[in-house]
């Protein structure tokens, strides 16, 4: 057995999503409130009102869950050399973004990690919400990839990375001594609780976990859609499942235990869904938190954690969650049990047009901006026919090229050829022999052709860096300084440098040149070299 293989970094998100679900279902039998276990949102919600800043009786008290994810992730990174203050990156748009991010949760009633939880207890509006979600993160990634930014984080003085971890001890602290200026709930979801010490332990667990293996549930999606990553939904995907397992092997399921049921209407602190425009606004809702956030970078769970790690930008964004779980409850803007509430669709809607404001205004004249292709080889053919053949089966195969009639010294008897980039040569002839579709050669066009090839551009996709060199395409993760993926090309060594670099840090991974013996190989050798240099400071995007 390769122990590679057996402790690679998959392995362990899908082992910790697996307890991290677990726990979250058994939290419910041990005294938080029905399919709410754990929910990094409803747990701030009850936050903000323990000291006051709403005045809602039912949901007021202080989670020592949420000081547990702060202190935990502080804690970890800080014991791992992980620890970085930093931020700087649209600060205000963020605390805006945060506050919208958590009034989409509460007209929902669930973060997206209630959200799984409500599925796993048979809640199918969690599917409608999960639908929503999705959708919201679709929508930020066609930002994304066309450049929105909110900009880059710079290092900062160390006090200002512990802000967040002294608030959280700050709060353990009242928690404990309970202070007449601090409101518990004697009835409804703020007076189900697991003990305090339970509570803690539970969220140091879990903010090792996620701190440790990025675990996010915004992220996962958004990693499929925009880097064909599915390390993220690994541990989800493990996250849900166990926590289904867990609900049936305790009984939760059973008319004697907690009676969870599969179905839409009356399913515990949730909307009672008798109306229409309760399951649109269940969609829409988890559409602004998906949508705002792809554009914070995680969901409310990730950015507590990066708050512990350091990050200014993801403590403002859990101060926007706080604030925006005030004027939810202040303003009649969150759901109940009885329905929606009356301000809360107009709140969705001025969050959505919010969003889609700074997705347009925030984006940047990226380097990979489309321009008109113009590549440095010629396939040419012996008839029209073939050419538009050709052009139709490169192009679904994910190729760049573009039909254009070549220089009469380059004619072979035909007035059409494809332009192409000359380092997909391999990967093309390849796919024009398997489809038995005749070409009569692959030339490059000038003598400049080489040089050409060596032309590197560096896209920035907020979390992680993408940098392509001819056509092989490196992608390192920012805050890990991991190499998540590598693609392009067509050569065959391409998936032994994949299988020998993914998942290396780029200062430890080997060089492509001492592993390959293509042409694809030298331009990922450039790509990689590259990397390293931005990951050092070395070149500015």
């Amino acid at each position: 057995m390769n122990l590679k293989h057996v402790f690679a970094p998959k392995t362990w998100i899908i082992l910790a999503g697996a307890l991290f679900g677990t726990l979250a279902a058994l939290a419910v039998n041990w005294g938080n409130p029905p399919n709410m276990g754990i929910c990094a949102a409803c747990f701030l919600r009850d936050i903000a009102g323990a000291i006051h800043l709403h005045q809602n009786s039912l949901v007021q008290y202080i989670r020592p869950e949420i000081i547990g994810f702060v202190l935990g992730a502080f804690a970890t990174s800080l014991t791992f050399g992980e620890w970085r203050p930093r931020g700087g990156s649209s600060p205000i748009i963020r605390f805006f973004l945060g506050a919208f991010v958590m009034i989409g949760v509460l007209v929902f009633l669930g973060c997206p990690i209630r959200m799984m939880l409500r599925i796993a207890g048979g809640d199918l509006n969690g599917v409608v919400a999960l639908l929503g979600m999705v959708t919201g993160i679709l929508g930020g990634v066609f930002f994304l990839r066309r450049g929105f930014s909110l900009g880059s984080a710079t290092d900062k003085p160390a006090l200002l990375g512990v802000i967040m971890p002294l608030i959280a001890v700050g709060l353990l602290v009242m928690l404990v001594v309970k202070p007449d200026f601090i409101a518990f709930s004697v009835t409804g979801p703020g007076a189900q609780h697991v003990p305090l010490q339970l509570g803690l332990t539970l969220g140091l667990l879990v903010g090792f976990m996620v701190q440790k293996t990025r675990f996010c549930s915004i992220g996962a999606w958004r990693d499929i859609v925009l880097v064909k990553d599915f390390y993220l939904f690994s541990g989800v995907a493990a996250f849900l499942f166990a926590a289904l397992l867990t609900n049936y092997l305790v009984g939760n399921f059973s008319p004697h235990g907690l009676g969870y049921h599969w179905g839409f209407t009356q399913q515990p602190l949730a909307l009672p869904m008798n109306s229409w425009t309760q399951y649109l606004w269940t969609f829409l809702s988890m559409a602004l938190v998906g949508l705002a956030g792809t554009f914070l970078d995680g969901c409310p769970l990730r950015n507590l954690i990066r708050s512990g790690e350091g990050d200014t930008d993801a403590s403002v964004t859990v101060l926007g969650y706080i604030a925006g779980a005030a004027v939810a409850h202040n303003f009649h803007m969150a759901s109940s049990t009885t329905g929606l509430g009356t301000w809360g669709p107009v709140a969705v809607g001025v969050g959505i047009g919010f969003c889609l404001m700074i997705g347009l205004l925030l984006l940047q004249s990226s380097k990979t901006k489309s321009i008109a292709f113009a590549g440095d080889s010629i396939i040419t053919f012996q008839d029209v026919s073939a050419a538009m053949k050709a052009e139709k089966a490169i192009k679904a195969a994910g190729y760049e090229v573009k039909l254009v009639a070549p220089p009469p010294e380059m004619r072979m008897g035909c007035d059409l050829a494809l332009e192409a980039n000359l380092v997909e040569k391999h990967g093309i002839e390849r796919l024009l022999q398997e489809q038995q579709l005749p070409y009569v050669q692959i030339m490059p066009l000038s003598q400049g052709a080489s040089r050409m090839c060596e032309i590197v551009k560096v896209t920035d996709f907020g979390r992680w860096i993408m940098v392509k060199a001819g056509n092989m395409k490196l992608s390192f993760n920012k805050e890990t300084h991991t190499i998540v993926n590598i693609s392009g090309g067509g050569c065959p060594d391409i998936p032994y440098l994949h299988a020998e670099m993914v998942d290396q840090s780029l200062n430890m991974a080997p060089h492509p040149r001492d592993l390959g013996y293509t042409l694809c190989a030298t331009m990922l050798q450039r790509a990689y070299e590259e990397s390293l240099s931005l990951d050092q400071g070395g070149s500015q995007l």
